[in-house]
């Protein structure tokens, strides 16, 4: 039986989802409805008062609203709380996000806080607030304490491997939700990054999103020859941009490469992927005619933190709102 939880959770319960269960001390108010098999767990709506805004005020931490489906450990979660400065309008995009190796679907979504955090305080009375509504899938082997989208040999790294063992099984998993919602974003980590990659290369997904978010990647090298023969549409231009530089695009049929944007975050203290295999799919995808960006931060593997990488997560704040 398939179980979906949805509660509005303050920015400490968010991060504490993961250990949430339903029970008699819980502070969701539930109530269930069978349908097709599936049992379903409502939060009743919030009533909100109506407040004026401060133009270029700081938003607070959004809070979310967080649905899970337990037996395929998919998690879908959406801000859904904001502060006395919330705009009257909110735009939500759709982000599939995907985890890295020994991550999970229910801890992944609470590592782009700051980035939710960060986009919500470029918001004012005259501009809307962008609020990301994650959804998450789990890979399916146990890695330490989560899970990996592929197993390989002791020693052999995703950069070396001479295959993924599993990796149809993920694709499988990862293309059934994609194919059901239009993202606008889609996000990997690290092994999630490296996925995200194999299944450009293979030609494998349903659509490109408006922009795809590389953290952390690394070269995926069982599909070496796939990522290397892909190919500009004839008439489209690829480019390697800076941050900062890079043009906008405003069409909404993002079914070609040319119209999908992407950014390789690096981390320059990173001791896990070397930049350079990242950067190495990078100009490979900028050859097959996607338009790539690149954003260095002085961290390491890991998702930049607002606080200790401000100036990092501006631009990937930037880069997202242009």
């Amino acid at each position: 039986m398939r179980y979906i939880i949805k509660g509005n959770l303050g920015a400490t319960a968010a991060a504490l989802f993961c250990s949430f269960r339903p029970g008699p001390a819980s502070s969701f108010s539930l109530f269930a409805a069978a349908a097709d098999n599936k049992q379903t767990i409502f939060q009743p709506t919030v009533v909100r008062s109506s407040t004026s805004c401060t133009t270029g005020s700081r938003m607070s931490s959004p809070s979310s609203s967080l649905s899970s489906t337990m037996d395929d450990q998919t998690v879908k979660s959406s801000p859904s709380s904001l502060s006395s400065s919330t705009p009257a309008t909110t735009k939500k995009l759709k982000v599939l996000a995907l985890h890295g190796s020994g991550g999970t679907a229910k801890e992944f979504p609470k590592r782009l806080d700051a980035l939710n955090k960060a986009l919500m305080s470029t918001s004012t009375c005259n501009k809307a607030a962008v609020q990301l509504e994650i959804t998450t899938v789990q890979g399916p082997f146990d890695k330490d304490d989560g899970y990996s989208w592929w197993t390989m040999p002791e020693g052999v790294r995703s950069f070396n491997a001479k295959e993924y063992t599993g990796f149809e099984e993920s694709a499988t998993k990862v293309l059934d939700v994609w194919e059901t919602e239009k993202f606008d974003i889609v996000l990997g980590h690290s092994q999630g990054a490296i996925l995200i990659a194999s299944l450009i290369a293979l030609k494998r997904t349903p659509y490109h999103p408006r922009q795809y978010i590389m953290n952390g990647c690394s070269f995926p090298n069982p599909y070496t020859q796939q990522l290397e023969s892909l190919s500009s549409r004839t008439g489209t231009s690829s480019v390697v941009a800076d941050i900062n530089n890079s043009n906008d695009d405003d069409d909404d049929d993002n079914d070609s490469s040319s119209q999908s944007n992407v950014l390789f975050v690096l981390g320059k203290q990173d001791k896990i992927t070397p930049n350079s295999s990242g950067e190495q799919v990078r100009d490979l995808l900028k050859k097959g005619g996607f338009t790539v960006s690149s954003c260095y931060h002085d961290g390491g593997h890991g998702f930049p933190e607002e606080d200790t990488n401000d100036e990092a997560m501006k631009q990937i704040v930037d880069w997202i709102l242009r």
